[in-house]
């Protein structure tokens, strides 16, 4: 390819990434927003979810948000952490070329593995908690770092929680 070529793919790439995120944003904003009442709160949690930059409103994190709200941006949060390609070709109707390129089927793994470790160690250490950790897990994953409830104090449940945020999402995606 010549240079101009390789410019042009590039922008269009781009633009197609960001159309991506847009939508994104735009359809999580638009449900997070209505579950809580209230566009700026909900456009705040929606950004950070999407963005994984774990900003709440609030002191507790989504903790103090209903289950439906919390479970948006759990959900807004894994979305973010799927590769913005995969989500373009989804938002573009490409539905099977979306499937094909793995990002779905590796974060999904990803999640299940990491919950049944997680579910394997507080069982081992004698914990409970297991929905409020599987929510604070997932949201690791994702390395938003929203957080439902308290924090484990076990260290080796502290570790696992560090390894996971440092893997993070997919390649290609906002985590």
């Amino acid at each position: 390819l010549d240079e101009g070529d390789r410019i042009a793919s590039t922008r269009s790439r781009a633009r197609q990434l960001l159309g991506a995120y847009a939508g994104l944003t735009v359809v999580f904003g638009l449900a997070i927003s209505a579950s809580v009442g209230s566009v700026p709160e909900g456009m705040l949690l929606t950004f950070s979810a999407v963005s994984t930059g774990g900003f709440a409103y609030r002191a507790d994190s989504v903790a103090g948000y209903s289950g439906l709200t919390q479970t948006l941006v759990i959900l807004a949060s894994l979305a973010g952490a799927v590769s913005l390609l995969a989500i373009a070709l989804a938002f573009r109707g490409a539905v099977r070329d979306a499937w094909n390129i793995g990002s779905l089927q590796r974060l999904g793994l990803w999640c299940v593995g990491a919950v049944t470790v997680l579910v394997v160690l507080m069982y081992s250490l004698g914990q409970d908690s297991y929905a409020v950790l599987m929510w604070n897990l997932l949201s690791a994953i994702s390395t938003a770092g929203f957080s439902v409830g308290d924090m484990p104090a076990a260290p080796a449940l502290l570790l696992f929680f560090t390894v996971v945020m440092m893997v993070g999402g997919d390649l290609g995606s906002t985590a």
